[in-house]
């Protein structure tokens, strides 16, 4: 946004990059009448509601794991937080990231076969307890934890 390099720009890049894998869309799409919206905008209500299910790209058909889909939309999610002293780093996305994949991969042993198809109406089931879980299995660094990393 300012022209600068920075690691925290880097994140929000990937955080990006992760939503635009997620769902298949664009990182900005041009709305009638000459509006335009980034990826965070379209995604960010979806979040807060706990519907997770129609951020994930349509060509799926349900045919994912819906713990996996929320744990990376929340990883996206906090790398493209609009304040970059909030990011994480890149360190903490990839620990997050080869945690969630490994964790994944020892509770469910045919991830092909998984069907978590839902009208997606409602709230995705158990939202609460995945926030709580998340926010507990995040090991969000403080930020004296951060500079001592850098």
């Amino acid at each position: 946004m300012w022209g600068k390099v920075s690691e925290s720009c880097d994140v929000y890049s990937f955080g990006i990059l992760l939503l635009e894998i997620i769902s298949a869309k664009k990182p900005i799409e041009k709305l009638p009448g000459g509006i335009k919206r980034d990826i965070v905008q379209w995604v960010t209500p979806y979040v807060q509601k706990g519907v997770f299910k129609h951020i994930a790209d349509p060509k799926l058909k349900g045919n994912f794991d819906l713990e996996q889909l929320k744990s990376v939309i929340m990883i996206a999610v906090m790398c493209t937080d609009s304040s970059p002293d909030k990011r994480p780093s890149m360190v903490e996305v990839v620990e997050w990231l080869k945690d969630g994949v490994l964790k994944r991969k020892k509770e469910v042993p045919n991830l092909s076969g998984n069907n978590n198809k839902g009208d997606g109406e409602e709230n995705d089931e158990n939202y609460e307890e995945f926030v709580t879980m998340q926010s507990n299995n995040l090991k969000i660094l403080s930020d004296n934890d951060r500079r001592k990393m850098r």
